[in-house]
């Protein structure tokens, strides 16, 4: 059963990925993407060997990795480049909600802040388009990519974005702040009677 739910997601990320670049998704072997579950679970055993994990699982962002370098392998369109732009969709959708694993077993979810990559990066569309161009590049012309290496790409723009997050909510609060005082300009406002507009007293000097 749990196999089953873990297959479902991953179709249903690999589907989100397809639909984010316009690929008709009857169009897509469903046998390869069969090999992207399978490839994304050897992944994920080799990165636990790897940093010596035992009983400790992987967080998003190495699960995030191994799926996308599962599904640059496999090559779910024929368009190398489009493949990785699918890749890359999937990754980046999967550490918007991130969370690792805490506690003395490290077997306890700790949910991480979320982030919108697309909506915080709207002001700043050279670093995300140069960011996705050079990890294409990667994905494209060099063999053998490790998921680690993945990885430690992943969790550097999703914190450059949680920062980004950050400091654009701080800017939103310090933009209230600046609301002009119109309690003022109330005060200076002197009315003749009820009938009369009210004039502004203006000083001259």
């Amino acid at each position: 059963m749990e196999q089953e739910s873990l297959t479902k997601e991953i179709r249903d990320l690999i589907i989100y990925g397809l639909n984010e670049n316009n690929i008709d998704v009857n169009r897509v072997d469903f046998k390869k993407i069969d090999l992207v579950v399978e490839d994304y679970l050897s992944y994920c055993r080799e990165f636990k060997l790897k940093l010596n994990y035992d009983k400790q699982e992987l967080g998003t962002f190495e699960k995030a990795a191994c799926l996308l370098v599962a599904i640059n392998k496999n090559e779910l369109v024929f368009d190398k480049r489009l493949n990785a732009s699918v890749a890359i969709d999937v990754a980046e959708k999967m550490c918007e909600k991130p969370y690792w694993y805490i506690g003395l077993k490290s077997n306890i979810p700790y949910k991480m802040e979320e982030v919108d990559f697309k909506s915080l990066f709207v002001s700043n569309k050279h670093f995300y388009n140069n960011h996705r161009s050079k990890l294409t590049d990667v994905l494209i012309h060099e063999s053998g990519v490790s998921p680690i290496v993945i990885c430690l790409n992943l969790k550097s723009f999703y914190l450059v974005a949680r920062k980004l997050k950050k400091d654009q909510l701080k800017a939103t609060i310090d933009n209230m702040n600046r609301i002009p005082d119109y309690s003022r300009e109330e005060n200076n406002v002197e009315h003749s009677n009820n009938l009369d507009a009210p004039t502004i007293k203006r000083k001259l000097f």
